[in-house]
């Protein structure tokens, strides 16, 4: 079957070329192929010939393509040829490799050359079975052509048959044993297919072909790396070192191996030659960065800095960088480094899990979500970044959405007993425990000793009645190291629950005499599971038992609070203080759970009382701070905070505190001053930045705080407004305001006045006044009680006087950081004096109310505010009387402010039955607020 093929060789002189090239030694085939051409350049065959050696060479792989073309021109009947245009085209354009390749066979297809080539075609299209078909044939033309049997060994072992490549080999090399091509194929299988010693022999086999052989050297030094045979791997790379003193590589490598031996010197030494050698080599320095990290955070720095430099595309050195950073505490530098490095590898999940961690810390939680989900996204199986995207749902309380997260999570990574517990938790919490129970089951098939699964199933079986069931799992979760407290109180409860009286008795004696808080903790862990009502129960067994210290008061008080029974939790307080009056924890305590529900004025009584007991203490200078701060005390404020400073001048806390008390003085600057030294005690403080941004918005007012936080306000005003309807007037009004607050939540009391001058039809005028006094209430944050009294002077009307008190009870909220609603419904006494023939006095009268208004705190925008009102006499509905009124306020400059607005006046009958019922107002005012 080499028929032709042997004849135009002989024929042609090819001879010594073929017998090289097939047998492997393309160097010397390229060598006859160069003497041919040079022989005759115009010759076909030596034109095809060194197009082929210079392809398998590779050292002037541009100009195959030339040759082979050239060698067609000469002669397109060449079948060698053709094979020559095939195998110089096969990564650039395998359409045509293919098609010019089966025209070599189609001409001669007894070419091995061709087959061969038709085969790595196939090969690397994916066609395994053709690929091998195709090598098979090369054989059969030719069995003394190696490449062929080469071809075929590759086939398999990419198509899955390793084992049978390894045969083909074994066969090839029993006829060209010192091949080093057939080698190299045969240790590459061998590494991962047998244990990587068996690849040593082969590897050391081609050395004692080829002494010097550079890769074989490389390869054994990875395998030695495999087997963690340091020293074995040093000695080979050192071979390379000694051969070629500028194989930066081969420095590297050693360098890395010392590096596994923890002789970091040696390690950074060698690591320095390679950079030496080759100052562009990053991975050197991204290694030496490794080392100095433990030691030295800021040379870690430097070296990672220059990895990057040095190969911007390292997606490695960016995330150490971005660690480094992360461990100075600057979180944004880390974002951005991490950021950069997921740019050029979006693949690695772990990395965006990093990201999403910086992200939620620097309170970009969406950002963080973000990050999550891609990491998630790049590897289904990333259990953590589930857990933390999960986790994000559940912080921003959505719990549905939360429940989904999960479990898609579960479907999608295959679970974990973290997943299911915390699935089943959430189930639990939303009252659906036959859902909860199928979670905790499954993660304790994933876990058997996944305590957390054993008690939460235990819990919800002695719900269900299930004792035995019940008891059997705590006993699991005792066995796998559970708390023994919780499970001698679930047992109680169990036994108990059973009927089972006396058994329950012995185990909670020999669980209080072990440990009296059993059943504080046993409350703390029902309110975990926000399972209140259980958790109260569980408090008042507690206190049954009798504390007998300061600290179990404390305790109990404190989750008293958190139930929202703010009695039991002040009685506690109490007790706690009578027992050891000198106790400064159960004061401080006292008066922090006190500022948490807003009750700043009585907890910055329990607060002085513990600086009274120890005045070195900063938790109880630092809760009294924040206390005055926010029951508007700057003044004190400031000194409890600088008292902190003065104790701890590294407190970011205090600093950020001083800040908001001058913003709230109008002086932001000052503020500015005091976050920025709070950012550089603590890069990346959440809080600081937070006010930074806010304070360098454009719409900032620096006024706002003054003007909404002082006790007293005082303003006076000027009207000016035209009413159609009625009657045609003008009107020009002026008034002034006091209001005192007298508690945090805005209760307060105002005493308002004002007159009014008015022109009615161009002709006559009159004069009216009128004053009010109003009192507000707010028993809780939105929730107020309100009395008023207003007194309505007007004569040369039909009603010379009005005097209106009302109880009323509203509610006022910010439903977001730009809108408040105000609904309001009261009854009141209207006594009047008419003019008509008639007086009537002493009219009750019911009215709601509902406002919206629109300001964004602290900004220049101007306010909306949109009300309406109905006044509705219960006994004679025909006097239904309605309001409605919309304001645009300016800001014009402080303490001036512009405000145009709009009203309808609705009376259902009026007094003069020639009256319209629709009275509209357009006015104009102007407020100059005092203070």
């Amino acid at each position: 079957m080499v028929f032709i093929l042997t004849i135009v060789c002989l024929t042609s002189g090819l001879g010594d070329w073929y017998s090289n090239y097939s047998s492997g030694d393309w160097l010397q085939a390229r060598e006859e192929a160069m003497t041919l051409f040079s022989e005759d350049s115009t010759s076909a065959v030596a034109l095809a010939a060194l197009s082929l050696s210079s392809h398998d060479d590779m050292s002037e792989g541009s100009t195959s393509l030339d040759l082979a073309t050239k060698a067609l021109h000469r002669d397109s009947t060449l079948a060698l040829a053709w094979a020559a245009l095939g195998m110089s085209v096969l990564q650039t354009d395998p359409i045509l490799a293919i098609e010019a390749l089966t025209r070599a066979v189609e001409i001669d297809s007894s070419s091995a050359v061709a087959w061969e080539g038709l085969g790595i075609a196939m090969l690397d299209s994916g066609e395994y079975s053709l690929a091998a078909a195709n090598m098979q044939h090369a054989i059969e033309a030719d069995s003394s052509y190696m490449p062929a049997w080469l071809g075929h060994a590759m086939v398999l072992d990419e198509s899955g048959d390793p084992e049978g490549g390894l045969f083909v080999l074994d066969i090839a090399l029993s006829r060209w044993p010192r091949s080093t091509a057939l080698l190299f194929q045969k240790a590459w299988i061998q590494e991962w297919l047998f244990p990587a010693d068996s690849a040593l022999v082969t590897y050391g086999r081609i050395l004692e072909v080829d002494p010097g052989n550079v890769d074989a050297l490389k390869y054994k030094g990875l395998v030695h790396e495999e087997l963690y045979q340091w020293g074995r791997a040093i000695k080979t790379y050192r071979v390379i070192v000694d051969a070629d003193s500028t194989y930066f590589w081969a420095h590297g490598e050693i360098a890395y191996c010392f590096e596994q031996l923890a002789w970091f010197d040696f390690a950074e030494d060698w690591y320095l030659k390679g950079l030496e050698v080759n100052p562009s080599y990053a991975w050197a320095a991204y290694r030496i960065g490794l080392i100095a990290r433990s030691t030295d955070l800021d040379e870690s720095l430097e070296w990672f800095t220059l990895a990057t430099e040095l190969n911007p595309r390292m997606a490695d050195a960016w995330v150490e960088k971005g660690l480094v950073y992360e461990d100075t505490g600057d979180f944004s530098a880390a974002v951005s480094c991490l950021q950069t490095a997921l740019d050029i590898d979006p693949d690695d999940y772990w990395a965006w899990g990093e990201l999403g961690y910086l992200l939620k810390e620097l309170g970009r939680f969406e950002e963080a979500a973000e990050a999550y989900e891609n990491g998630v996204a790049a590897n289904s199986g990333y259990v953590w970044g589930w857990q933390q995207r999960g986790l994000l749902y559940e912080d921003s309380g959505e719990y549905t959405e939360a429940i989904s997260w999960f479990r898609l999570a579960i479907g999608e990574s295959g679970g974990s007993s973290w997943l299911f517990g915390e699935l089943g938790a959430m189930l639990e919490t939303e009252g659906d425990m036959d859902s909860a129970a199928i979670c905790f089951q499954g993660a304790i098939e994933l876990d058997s000793c996944y305590t957390f699964g054993l008690h939460r199933l235990a819990h919800i079986r002695r719900i269900e009645g299930r004792s035995d069931e019940a008891l059997e799992l705590l006993a699991a979760y005792l066995q796998c190291g559970g708390d023994t407290v919780t499970a001698r109180s679930e047992a109680v409860l169990t036994l108990e629950q059973a009927g089972r009286e006396s058994e329950a008795d012995s185990i909670e004696q020999v669980m209080l005499d072990l440990y009296p808080d059993a059943w504080l903790d046993a409350a703390w862990n029902s309110f975990y599971m926000d399972d209140d009502d259980e958790a109260y129960q569980l408090c008042q067994r507690f206190e049954a038992g009798g504390p007998v210290e300061s600290s179990q008061w404390v305790a109990v008080a404190d989750l008293y609070s958190f139930l929202g029974r703010d009695d039991q939790s002040d009685r506690c307080y109490v007790e706690a203080t009578l027992l050891d009056p000198s106790d400064i924890d159960s004061w401080v305590a006292w008066g922090s759970m006190l500022s948490a529900v807003d009750r700043f004025s009585e907890a910055s009584e329990r607060l002085d009382r513990a600086i009274g007991i120890d005045s070195t203490f900063i938790e109880a200078w630092s809760v009294l701070g924040e206390a005055l701060l926010f029951d508007n005390r700057y003044y004190r404020a400031e000194e409890a905070l600088q008292k902190v400073l003065e104790l701890d001048p590294g407190s970011v806390y205090a600093l950020c505190y001083i800040g908001l008390i001058r913003e709230r003085s109008g002086k932001p600057l000052e503020a500015l001053d005091y976050y920025l030294e709070a950012l550089e005690l603590s890069p990346g403080y959440h809080y600081a930045e937070d006010r930074i941004r806010a304070i360098s918005d454009p719409a900032y007012d620096s006024e706002w705080w003054a003007r909404d936080e002082g006790m007293f306000d005082a303003s006076l005003w000027f009207d000016l407004s035209v009413i159609r309807g009625n009657t045609e007037e003008k009107i020009m009004s002026a008034g002034a305001s006091l209001t005192m607050k007298y508690d945090n939540r805005g209760s307060s009391v105002m005493l308002e006045g004002g007159g009014m001058l008015e022109e009615r039809w161009e002709k006559e005028t009159r004069n009216t006044a009128w004053a009010s006094l109003e009192a507000d209430y707010f028993i809780s944050d939105a929730f107020y009680i309100e009395a008023s009294s207003t007194w309505d002077r007007q004569p040369i009307t039909v009603r010379p006087w009005q005097i209106s008190s009302y109880l009323a009870g509203g509610y006022k909220r910010w439903i977001s950081d730009w809108l408040w609603v105000a609904p309001e419904i009261g009854v009141g006494l209207v006594s009047s004096s008419w003019s008509l023939g008639h007086e009537r006095t002493d009219d009750v009268t019911a009215y709601g109310s509902f406002g919206i208004w629109f300001e964004k705190t602290g900004s220049i925008l101007p306010e909306v505010w949109l009300a309406g009102s109905v006044y509705l006499p219960p006994k004679d509905k025909d006097d239904l009387v309605a309001f409605g009124d919309a304001e645009i306020t300016f800001r014009i400059w402080h303490p001036l402010s512009l405000t145009l607005g709009y009203s309808v006046d609705y009376t259902r009958k009026p007094v003069v039955s020639e009256w319209e019922r629709y009275d509209t107002e357009v006015f104009t005012r102007i407020r100059l607020e005092l203070f």
